[in-house]
């Protein structure tokens, strides 16, 4: 399927330009839910009506663009606009502005399709107080009926989608990790996304005096907490299992430097594409601490199941890739996306291009011209090939 590679790489620029206030060592600042992500929502929907594809929202502001008038299960593709506090250039931009050159190449170029398109910009994906990839969530029925302060239950509820509404569904992302770049590798191809357990630990001590309490009648509760931290580590390090576990968030009170720490409560996150794996990595976790007689609490905070990513569709991605002689390999993406949710209800792929270095999140995000275009042109293709089945 043909593209124009050069519109496609200045759609990034005309992006940019919403926002003269973003980019340098500030980064993107685009927050779920905010004016600056329905700004971008509404420039990509005016790009859309001006290729002739017919453009609706739904009632908590996903954007669609469908082309074609078969009706039925339609090829979908898409990523989403907003951006974490500082983020980089290419998360989720990327995939929705190649959504953007394919469908309205399509649409230009009056192909004949056996099946409609539709492309999809999902609204929520990055972190928020609804939860992260609240859009596809939200599409595909798991997000909870009820008012919050965003969006009323009614408006949930009609954002659900009939059935049969996709037969596919495709993103094209960055990889966010370095894998690809390290083995020199253009096209990844997930074949599954891992699932995400958290838990919140709590340690407690006695917030003494620093001065005056002595070293050996101390009950300090962020030594515990450092010990646990480094067993989270080491284990993760030693298993032969395909996950990755990480404390990134942690709570020292009083918080004062003249008293030593009385709570700790820290964030546990463990990711595998067997849920079972990092149910029983945790339940390991426990027995250490009661090995070494640390007194704790703990409780799953949050519970996102892995996702399997359909193997015909990675059989498509995968032709398309040779047909361009990409270098391509197989992966699992440790990394949540929207596609998660949407293979709930369709089937379902992913495609990465490398991130130098493995910069996400970040002003420093950054891929090469070249494996950006790659990327759309296999994504292109692909669609192309499920359309015309």
């Amino acid at each position: 399927m043909k593209v124009n590679a050069q519109r496609f790489l200045d759609s990034f620029k005309a992006l940019q330009a919403l926002f003269p206030e973003d980019g340098g060592d500030e980064g993107y600042n685009r927050p779920a839910f905010s004016a600056k992500e329905q700004q971008a929502h509404a420039w990509v929907s005016t790009q859309l009506q001006q290729s002739g594809v017919v453009v609706t929202h739904d009632p908590i502001r996903n954007t669609f663009g469908r082309y074609g008038q078969h009706g039925g299960p339609a090829i979908g593709f898409g990523s989403h606009l907003d951006t974490v506090n500082h983020g980089g250039l290419y998360d989720g931009a990327y995939g929705t502005l190649a959504a953007l050159e394919v469908i309205r190449s399509a649409a230009e170029q009056a192909l004949p399709l056996q099946r409609d398109l539709l492309f999809t910009n999902f609204v929520g994906e990055e972190v928020n107080p609804l939860g992260g990839t609240f859009g596809s969530r939200a599409l595909t029925g798991q997000v909870p009926v009820t008012d919050n302060d965003y969006f009323t239950a009614a408006q949930i509820q009609a954002a659900q989608l009939a059935p049969q509404t996709y037969r596919n569904f495709l993103e094209l992302h960055i990889e966010q990790s370095s894998a690809l770049e390290q083995q020199q590798v253009t096209i990844g191809i997930p074949t599954a996304i891992a699932g995400i357990v958290r838990y919140e630990y709590q340690f407690s001590g006695a917030a003494l005096h620093a001065g005056a309490t002595p070293m050996a009648y101390r009950d300090d509760a962020l030594v515990k907490a450092s010990r646990f931290i480094q067993a989270v580590s080491q284990q993760a390090r030693a298993s032969s299992e395909q996950l990755v576990a990480t404390v990134g968030q942690l709570s020292v009170q009083p918080n004062q430097p003249t008293v030593i720490p009385g709570q700790v409560t820290l964030i546990l996150e463990v990711r595998a594409v067997d849920m079972q794996v990092a149910y029983q990595f945790q339940h390991q976790l426990d027995q250490w601490l009661k090995a070494a007689q640390i007194d704790y609490h703990v409780r799953k905070i949050v519970d996102k199941v892995s996702a399997q990513l359909d193997p015909q569709v990675q059989q498509v991605i995968q032709a398309a890739a040779e047909q361009r002689h990409d270098r391509y390999t197989k992966l699992f993406s440790g990394a949540n996306h929207d596609v998660n949710a949407m293979s709930k209800i369709a089937a379902a792929g992913l495609i990465f291009v490398p991130s130098h270095l493995g910069i996400s999140h970040n002003p420093q995000e950054f891929t090469t011209a070249a494996d950006l275009v790659a990327g759309l042109q296999v994504l292109a293709d692909s669609v192309y090939a499920l359309a015309t089945e």
